[in-house]
């Protein structure tokens, strides 16, 4: 006797691609350098910054605590971070210009 509880099924599903994965989101293009960065991130923004409207930045740490934001303007592709006072680890910049939105990790290591 077979019992149907222990019986494997295969699901089929839909092969996933990398191009329908959005995380995380990088619609501006960003390059952070030097990574690991010491005293002073740079930020550089690639493509489809609109440089009439302010641009906000936020850092988080890996406990999920938002150790920095501000609103500045976007009159430039690259932006600098000061980072004199981050402890050393893990980061997350998040730069957002109205509903679009780029993440990327960067590291401090003094």
């Amino acid at each position: 006797n077979t019992q149907l509880s222990h019986l494997m099924f295969p699901v089929l599903c839909s092969p996933v691609t990398t191009s329908d994965l959005s995380y995380p989101p990088n619609y501006f293009d960003l390059e952070l350098f030097p990574n690991p960065a010491n005293e002073r991130l740079f930020i550089g923004i690639g493509k489809n910054l609109n440089a009439n409207q302010t641009i906000e930045l936020k850092v988080v740490n890996m406990l999920g605590e938002v150790v920095y934001m501000n609103k500045v303007s976007a009159h430039s592709s690259t932006l600098s971070l000061d980072l004199a006072e981050y402890a050393n680890g893990l980061y997350i910049l998040e730069l957002k210009q109205n509903e679009n939105l780029s993440i990327k990790k960067f590291q401090v290591n003094h």
